[in-house]
């Protein structure tokens, strides 16, 4: 109702007023058809699963094929959703793991909520994995670009979603119950992180970067990404040598052209 008045005061005529809202509750039943169209199949599917016990069955299995380690349940979860996300929706790619695969992470000890953003960081990853990568075929219609190209370009540059899920299970600090130094410190860290991995993917930070400083930014992202004051130490200082090197060689080359 707030937003009726709104937008009537500002077309400030009924006759304007009323095509708006017209074309308003169109787009929106439209809309909507893409929440409908997954919630069936999902409550389909999650019915089967706890009727038949696929849910129970599949933390089973899990516990067993992965002998209690974490890492490998996070690697099949991270199979599980590039394989759905080829047939289905971001969405109910999400929901349909959080009923499987959540229960098996919350019994190998990962904390609930990180559990769930485990599946949800990864149900992402299904808009830019080949060979299925909706988001990407949309940028490549849009740019005009090779859909597939686009794919494997954007899973490049998209590659720090993969480690998250990782980072929430193995770094406590990032899911806190309360605030402190360390978690300003542990997410200080991760945020500066992105700035060397992602130049070290793309291959430029102020010039162009040689194959040995995108190795090295790359290792000094994952380094501060890290959990422990060393790591993060370590890779701060290698980035910021990285840095200083691209400095003095990007005022070399301003030097070179004036002169």
């Amino acid at each position: 109702v707030a937003l009726m008045f709104t937008r009537f005061a500002m077309t400030g005529r009924i006759g304007r007023f009323l095509p708006s809202l017209y074309e308003g509750l169109a787009s929106g039943g439209e809309k909507s058809l893409i929440v409908g169209v997954t919630a069936g199949p999902v409550g389909t599917i999650v019915g089967i699963a706890l009727l038949t016990g696929l849910a129970f069955r599949f933390s089973e299995v899990m516990m067993t094929q992965t002998h209690g380690m974490v890492w490998v349940a996070l690697l099949l979860v991270l199979f599980a959703t590039f394989i759905l996300g080829m047939g289905i929706t971001v969405t109910a790619d999400y929901l349909i793991l959080a009923l499987l695969a959540v229960p098996a992470l919350g019994q190998l000890g990962v904390p609930l909520v990180a559990a769930h953003f485990v599946v949800f960081w990864f149900s992402q990853s299904s808009n830019v994995t080949p060979p299925v990568c909706m988001a990407a075929f949309a940028g490549a219609g849009i740019a005009g670009g090779h859909p597939y190209r686009t794919g494997f370009h954007a899973m490049k540059f998209s590659s720090f979603l993969y480690l998250m899920p990782f980072m929430f299970v193995y770094t406590p600090m990032l899911m806190p119950e309360g605030i402190s130094m360390e978690v300003a410190y542990t997410w200080a860290f991760l945020f500066l992180s992105t700035l060397p991995y992602g130049a070290g993917v793309i291959g430029y930070l102020i010039v162009p970067l040689t194959k040995v400083e995108r190795v090295l930014l790359i290792a000094a992202g994952c380094g501060m990404a890290l959990p422990g004051m060393t790591s993060s130490v370590v890779g701060l200082a290698v980035f910021l040598a990285v840095l200083g090197r691209q400095w003095f060689a990007a005022r070399g080359t301003r030097v070179r052209v004036g002169t």
